[in-house]
């Protein structure tokens, strides 16, 4: 349920030797109001720009616009809550609003906070594609504060799962914080004493409205009968308890020949839906939340350790020890 506006807004940035007409435009805009297609038009357009220009800036750039104001009603809900704690809570609970293509993990420890981003919604993902996502949500999460808490607002830390692209120096000037490059995940770090801080822009009446007007235009989506990201997004939220097929086909409401049905349809299983979202979580544990190797396998569903050694050597080549030797945080 990509809201039109990101599309139009990219439209709008693209580089010169892409421009297209206003016939063009119009005509993909059409498209995306007939069949809901706005956000396969996006990830299509976003993919030729980085076939063209591998290197382009375009995530930072666009990022640079996404200001919740201007945005669209899920925006617009997390910039009228109260605190931003709730502005987090609303990022967790109602990732899948966006129908993105990223699964956002939030961290509490005792002096800060931390926006990771993983990908579990495909087998592979692409470089540019990790790099435009990271550059767009981390731009519209400082954003956001710098817009309703405060100008002065800075990262402790950003890491990137990527190499330092050749504007780097771009970054320093948007976030303001020491860079990392090459780490597992894309993790944006902030000052804990933040998550108590009040919005500027909060607003008790139109808040639910605007949370409620995102949850309609949800059950209408397309994107809603997708049962691969309904699957995954139960995965991920519900871990370790949803990786039985009984109890994720109960969460979904279908049931377990009926869920295996639908995911073949689609050539997928639910093996290899447990595995991706493992892997990802995997690194959620270890690397962001900094989990003991015996924590992480009972929260990933293992009954032994060394079960969940052999599939972190199977999943990343290495094992969970030589993972955080060569990545550390």
């Amino acid at each position: 349920m990509l809201d039109e506006i990101y599309l139009r807004l990219l439209l709008e940035i693209l580089p010169a030797n892409l421009k297209l007409s206003s016939w063009d435009i119009n005509r993909l805009l059409e498209k995306s109001h007939d069949d809901d297609s706005t956000g396969r038009i996006y990830a299509d357009l976003i993919r030729q720009l980085y076939q063209d220009d591998p290197d382009s800036n375009i995530g930072l750039r666009f990022g640079q616009h996404l200001r919740p104001a201007t945005l669209c009603d899920y925006s617009r809900a997390l910039m009228t809550a109260s605190r931003f704690r709730d502005v987090l809570k609303i990022i967790t609970q109602y990732q899948y609003l966006h129908g993105a293509s990223y699964f956002p993990s939030v961290h509490v420890a005792d002096e800060h906070i931390s926006v990771a981003l993983t990908y579990p919604f495909k087998e592979e993902i692409s470089a540019t594609q990790r790099r435009f996502c990271a550059e767009s949500v981390f731009s519209y999460i400082m954003n956001t504060l710098r817009e309703t808490v405060s100008v002065d607002i800075q990262p402790r830390a950003l890491c990137l799962d990527y190499a330092a692209p050749s504007y780097a120096s771009d970054y320093l000037r948007q976030f303001r914080c020491p860079l990392q490059y090459k780490q597992p995940l894309a993790l944006l770090v902030l000052d804990r004493s933040l998550l108590d801080r009040n919005l500027s822009t909060a607003n008790t009446t139109m808040h639910p409205i605007y949370l409620n007007t995102c949850l309609d235009q949800w059950r209408r989506s397309p994107r809603q009968r997708d049962i691969q990201y309904r699957a995954m997004t139960q995965l991920m939220h519900q871990a370790p308890d949803a990786f039985t097929s009984q109890n994720l086909a109960k969460q979904l409401n279908i049931s377990v020949r009926g869920l295996q049905k639908r995911l073949s349809k689609h050539k997928e299983s639910f093996s290899q839906l447990t595995a991706r979202a493992r892997r990802e979580l995997a690194k959620i544990y270890l690397y962001q939340k900094r989990e003991s190797l015996e924590a992480t396998a009972e929260k990933l569903g293992f009954q032994t350790a060394s079960g969940f050694r052999r599939f972190f050597k199977t999943e990343f080549g290495m094992t969970p020890a030589e993972f955080l030797e060569v990545n550390p945080n």
